[in-house]
């Protein structure tokens, strides 16, 4: 699993084999599915182990590094379930852009051209999708932001409470295909807070789903408290504990104010064993034989101001601020550079400061640095780029240095 362990205790011997023969299966089970599965891009030599390892399981997590291919992992996981008769049904809860990226691009690029598949996106502005059983593999995605909120609508199940009609639909589909249904929890550090209403609906929804999934690069940013939510979202059972405050009093150490900030972890080796069967841990220096370095595009998706300035600034080369001003491009060139300025959420006025409207990329920005062990480099486009994202990084995780003309000369030097 990548995890450091070793089999310890009376029943090591007979544990080691169990887990050995259960693997021998799961390979086993691997290489008779991909006689009828065809992979448009093959899986990597470290992605076959952890293909046949998670392949059948009802509840696993991959804790994977950023750029080490869980998306594709995912999907070759249920286009093979699917093969063999066990899913119908997928929904993928991503972050907002992220969602539809698993629609158009990542699906369409790892799963088996020979599956008919439906895809449905979730769209706020429109009505909720509706859902049938077909020979077809129907895969659902919508954003975490829709799929976890609380709103004033009453859902369609008493027993989903006050909720929104994001829960509403995935609990529908999951109704719908009862049984043979697959629940990817993408970016699961998103729910890693016990008591949020997003983590309470995501658990709640993870009890109607057949097969479940996790997958982050930081189930565990802060201290291992932020694991119990993801994995009592996988099954209760992984970790033994019911309750937050349970699984608080076995592996964490309190301490500050009045004795109730988690200040330490304990009991490390024994929450290792204990999720080390469901899950699987790999850095890409652990990967090895990767290419040095590795691209990929990560969507966002703007607000509504951010839009307006953008079209108008496209179709008329002028928008409108909230203070009445109005800013222009007088040519083609000059256009491209506000549309630019646009998405990163500012626009320069006449007097030479700046209306800032929004922040949706520092945001994508702050959760992507979020995700990353190790030190982070960050090139900009413009001054007011690099001012911003150093404010923001700062307040959210420490010091942050900069390097362009406005820096100090001196300064630079160190």
């Amino acid at each position: 699993s990548g995890w450091p362990l070793e089999w310890t205790g009376p029943n090591a011997e007979k544990e080691r084999k169990a887990a050995e023969e259960k693997q021998a299966k799961a390979v086993e089970l691997l290489s008779r599915s991909e006689t009828s599965y065809t992979y448009p891009v093959p899986p990597l030599d470290y992605q076959k182990p952890i293909l046949a390892k998670m392949l059948n399981e009802t509840a696993y997590a991959l804790l994977l590094e950023m750029g080490l291919g869980k998306t594709a992992l995912l999907i070759w996981n249920f286009g093979i379930l699917y093969k063999l008769g066990l899913v119908k049904g997928v929904v993928v809860v991503a972050p907002n852009g992220v969602h539809r990226q698993w629609a158009e691009d990542q699906i369409p690029e790892h799963l088996d051209p020979s599956i008919e598949r439906e895809i449905i996106v979730w769209d706020k502005g429109k009505k909720p999708p509706k859902f049938k059983r077909s020979d077809k593999l129907t895969i659902f995605c919508i954003n975490i932001d829709s799929a976890g909120a609380a709103t004033k609508t009453r859902g369609v199940a008493k027993d989903k409470g006050r909720t929104g009609k994001g829960f509403a639909s995935i609990y529908e589909f999951l109704e719908v295909f009862k049984g043979e249904s697959f629940f990817v929890l993408d970016e699961s550090h998103m729910i890693k807070t016990p008591d949020t209403v997003r983590s309470r609906s995501m658990q709640k929804l993870g009890n109607l789903a057949t097969y479940r999934r996790i997958a982050t690069g930081t189930p565990i940013s802060k201290h291992i408290g932020d694991a119990w939510a993801q994995f009592y979202f996988l099954d209760p059972g992984i970790l033994k504990h019911e309750l937050f405050t349970t699984f608080r009093a076995e592996f964490c150490v309190l301490g500050g104010w009045d004795n109730r900030s988690i200040v330490d972890s304990q009991n490390i080796e024994e929450f290792y064993s204990r999720i080390a069967p469901y899950s699987s841990r790999l850095t890409k220096k652990e990967a090895g034989g990767l290419p040095e370095k590795i691209y990929e595009v990560v969507p966002y998706t703007i607000g509504s101001v951010t839009e307006r300035h953008y079209e108008e600034l496209k179709k008329t080369y002028l928008t409108q601020m909230e203070n009445g001003t109005i800013v222009d491009a007088k040519n083609a060139t000059l256009c491209l550079m506000r549309l630019q300025q646009v998405l990163s959420g500012y626009l320069p006025l006449e007097d030479g400061s700046y209306e800032v409207f929004s922040s949706e990329r520092i945001d994508k920005v702050l959760n992507l640095i979020s995700q990353i062990d190790g030190q982070v480099n960050i090139w900009c486009r413009f001054v007011k780029d690099i001012e911003r994202l150093k404010e923001a990084i700062n307040a959210n995780f420490g010091e942050c240095v900069s390097f362009y003309g406005g820096d100090d000369p001196k300064e630079r030097l160190h």
